[in-house]
């Protein structure tokens, strides 16, 4: 019953996105808090292999999207990123779904399953690179640059970002565009530019009502872009504010089940990856103080 309730407390935490600052916090609120579990490590659980063999019965008896989505869950709170992968694509067909792909390709990424990786996201190029939803296009654009080594040439990338930028300003989900845009950016080493488009990313989120999962994303982006302009400093700052959140919101595996942006946490975590990778590296090229 206590794990069910923190998980709740998290849940809720997450769903309401305080976007509470640490040093906003009293000594006493600090002095009290457990200490954080560092570095990051996803949440895992064992599978619920009931609740998998009755998604099973459910999928052969009447499949849908939901279904599939809901059995991807039980296999990714497992840590098992193929089957979740291969549900969520499931889904994807039965609903032809640009999220439903995406949250595949998050997962085929996690499972180090590029050769499946790659026909995915062409798959995505071919349904949805004209398509008139900003949705599909700035998901799609998304998944050709997850990855280190973008799969979409970089006139096509900015076109597609840019379109979906200009035509969310009344989504009530506007901060995700100009945070891809930061993520486009920077992958094509526009770097200071990437920092503008968090910082538009950001200050729609904190208009709009601050979404953690937003926030981990734009501050890995920022860790990464300003190590590559030379600033280490800030970038660990960035670094840890990012991993902060990930080990207070998304500490336990029960979210993956009950959020409904869990995929966009798995971002974060995959940029957090790449981040800390770029920083150890950046440490070990620093000259040493005289």
């Amino acid at each position: 019953m206590m794990i069910r309730t923190l998980t709740s407390l998290a849940i809720l935490f997450a769903l309401a996105s305080a976007g509470r600052a640490q040093s906003d916090e009293s000594s006493a609120d600090t002095a009290d808090r457990p200490a954080l579990k560092r570095p990051f490590e996803l949440p895992q659980a064992e599978l619920d292999n009931d609740a998998v063999s009755e998604l099973t019965r459910a999928i052969e008896a009447n499949a849908s999207e939901g279904l599939y989505v809901k059995r991807s869950r039980e296999f990714a709170r497992a840590g098992q990123w193929s089957k979740a992968a291969a549900d969520l694509r499931s889904a994807a067909e039965v609903g032809d779904s640009a999220m439903r792909r995406m949250q595949a390709g998050i997962c085929l990424l996690l499972a180090k399953d590029r050769m499946s990786y790659q026909p995915l996201v062409e798959d995505m190029l071919e349904r949805f690179k004209e398509s008139g939803s900003y949705y599909r296009t700035e998901r799609t654009v998304k998944m050709c640059v997850l990855p280190t080594d973008p799969i979409v040439m970089r006139e096509t990338a900015f076109e597609m970002i840019d379109r979906a930028v200009r035509a969310s300003g009344s989504s009530p989900w506007a901060q995700y565009f100009p945070s891809t845009q930061a993520m486009v950016r920077y992958r094509y080493g526009k770097h200071s530019e990437a920092l503008e488009s968090i910082a538009s990313s950001d200050r729609l989120n904190e208009r709009i009502g601050p979404s953690q999962d937003v926030t981990a994303i734009n501050r890995f982006l920022e860790a990464l872009c300003r190590a590559k302009l030379g600033d280490r400093d800030k970038a660990q700052a960035a670094y840890d504010h990012g991993e902060t959140i990930l080990c207070e919101v998304f500490a336990d595996p029960e979210l993956i089940r009950e959020h409904g942006f869990w995929t966009d946490f798995l971002i974060a975590e995959l940029l957090r990856r790449e981040a800390d990778s770029v920083l150890a590296k950046a440490g070990a090229e620093k000259p040493a103080k005289q």
